[in-house]
């Protein structure tokens, strides 16, 4: 993920946000060919299957872990926002490819941009 807009503000992606998660980003989302998808935000992981018509992405049967996770200094709701922001735009979300590495999901007042990780 590299950005999060809500209502037109950017939200401040705190480098010790990205750091909780293992590959170093404030949230991923992996989606594969047989409908499944799984992803991770800074401290819960999510999993289910997923819809997508060429414009929609429509999220079933979704389950986020409660992990507990370690905010050394960071208010938890800070995290909790932002993973409430991003995976609750999974259950419907308009997606534009603004290139072959770039993704953006315009939901109902955010708009998540996300990168292709090679």
């Amino acid at each position: 993920m590299d950005s999060v807009a809500v209502d037109g503000v950017f939200l401040d992606l705190e480098p010790e946000v990205a750091a909780r998660n293992p590959l170093g980003v404030a949230a991923w989302f992996e989606f594969g060919p047989d409908g499944s998808f799984e992803g991770s935000g800074p401290c819960n992981d999510i999993s289910g299957s997923y819809d997508f018509d060429g414009s929609m992405l429509v999220a079933d049967d979704a389950v986020q872990s409660a992990a507990a996770c370690s905010t050394e200094g960071i208010p938890v709701e800070e995290f909790m926002s932002l993973e409430d922001i991003v995976f609750e735009a999974l259950i419907g979300v308009v997606v534009h490819f603004s290139s072959d590495i770039r993704m953006q999901w315009q939901g109902d007042n955010a708009i998540v941009t996300f990168r292709r990780q090679p």
